[in-house]
């Protein structure tokens, strides 16, 4: 762990084969880009949880940058980045889950999941992610999924959020959760694939500009069992 104040340039969890990371009990982390799952072939696992714990990177976070990485943020414990990535380079793959009341991830610009590789992001039982604006399949190889469920469970987007860029992208708000944003987009460009679920008492998405369903691409939107 740094020193209060100190940042290490490069953070690299799993480079060349496999490495974890856990932070606990008040431990801090400070990095300028952080990688979990660095190299091809490597696979990368970090865990922040309690009250108090914290990984602070001052630019980029990768999860699945090259490989494979996993990213558990539980019990009160935080992670802030600049951007943040969750399946980045074609054949990586991303997870990334926020769990509980008090954790979060806070994105001070744009959050990707799913960019050119497969990213899943779970937001449940109260926990939090904020972004600017927020991509969920991104260039045509990207595959991004992520799951709002629970009450108290948000993703806030100050800005748009797309689901399907360019790529394949799916969102699914249940059981209370919450996600917002400026416009909305399902499917913004060509040959793209966007598909939004909004179900269970309490679920709703709020756009407070426009809603593209099938910008250019092709757009699902369901809302049931007392979705808004």
């Amino acid at each position: 762990m740094n020193a209060p104040g100190a940042a290490t340039e490069i953070i690299a969890v799993g480079s060349g084969t496999a490495g974890a990371l856990t932070m606990t009990g008040g431990g801090t982390l400070n990095s300028v880009d952080g990688y979990v799952g660095y190299t091809l072939g490597s696979h990368g696992t970090v865990t922040v949880t309690g009250p108090g714990s914290n990984w602070s990177v001052s630019q980029v976070l990768y999860v699945g940058n090259f490989g494979n990485g996993t990213l558990t943020i539980g019990g009160g414990g935080t992670v802030s980045s600049l951007y943040g990535y969750v399946g980045a380079i074609p054949g990586s793959e991303g997870t990334v889950t926020v769990t509980g009341a008090g954790s979060t991830w806070t994105n001070s610009q744009y959050l990707f999941v799913g960019d050119a590789g497969t990213g899943t992001l779970t937001i449940a039982d109260g926990a939090t992610v904020s972004s600017v604006n927020g991509y969920v399949g991104v260039l045509n190889v990207g595959r991004g999924t992520i799951t709002v469920t629970g009450a108290g469970s948000a993703w806030t987007n100050s800005g748009n959020l797309f689901v399907g860029d360019n790529g394949t992208g799916t969102l699914a708000i249940a059981d209370g959760g919450t996600v917002s944003n400026t416009d909305g987009y399902l499917g913004r460009a060509a040959f793209s694939s966007g598909t939004m679920t909004v179900t269970g008492n309490g679920s709703t998405w709020t756009n407070s500009g426009n809603l593209f369903v099938g910008n250019d691409g092709t757009g699902t939107l369901a809302i049931t069992n007392g979705g808004m």
